[in-house]
């Protein structure tokens, strides 16, 4: 996934022609490289095989492009509408593609199931409001006032920004590699910035 802030600048100019200077495309680098320093010294044992593996990474370009194709998608659509509108019509066409995905899929027995546990119902509302509303909303702003690559490479950070919450909350032990790492990512954020 960190191939999405790169996948969405070169859609971003496809779509948009929105061009990127070096100063930018700089810091898109170093936060990528950042995150991708960051996240392997916490997922050290890759297990499975070979297949499994190379479907996993396809899979994962495959949602990487989406993010990035997504997201150019809403700035373009999104035009002088606010970010909070726009996130709303998201979230409807995001709720009648996933009915329609249960419905083929035959779901339904364990959408209702899960509807039933209050603790779990509780935590996924939580989440929605926080990812969703909040989050997306917010990334929508972000890419209604600058390039669309600029956006997703600072959105990119979010794995990375979640390493102090796992430590603290799951108590999960971090190496010198994700704290390097970190310090990389965020810090090019700050060269972003400059643009």
């Amino acid at each position: 996934m960190a191939a999405a802030p790169l996948m969405t600048a070169l859609i971003g100019y496809l779509v948009l022609s929105e061009t990127l200077g070096w100063t930018a495309l700089l810091g898109m680098l170093l936060t990528l490289a950042g995150v991708a320093w960051a996240l392997p010294d916490r997922n050290a044992a890759v297990v499975g095989a070979l297949e499994h593996r190379v479907l996993g990474v396809c899979l994962a370009l495959v949602g990487a492009f989406g993010q990035g194709l997504g997201l150019v998608l809403s700035k373009h659509g999104m035009g002088t509408m606010d970010a909070f509108e726009a996130t709303q019509i998201r979230a409807i066409a995001a709720f009648v593609s996933w009915t329609l995905i249960m419905v083929l899929a035959g779901r339904w027995a364990s959408v209702g199931k899960t509807m039933r546990d209050l603790v779990t119902m509780r935590l996924l509302a939580l989440g929605a409001f926080t990812g969703p509303v909040i989050g997306v909303s917010l990334s929508l702003f972000a890419v209604k006032y600058t390039h669309a690559g600029v956006t997703a490479s600072i959105m990119s950070t979010t794995p990375i920004l979640l390493i102090p919450v796992t430590v603290i909350f799951f108590r999960e032990r971090v190496g010198i590699g994700s704290v390097l790492g970190t310090v990389l990512a965020v810090g090019s954020v700050v060269v972003l910035f400059l643009v």
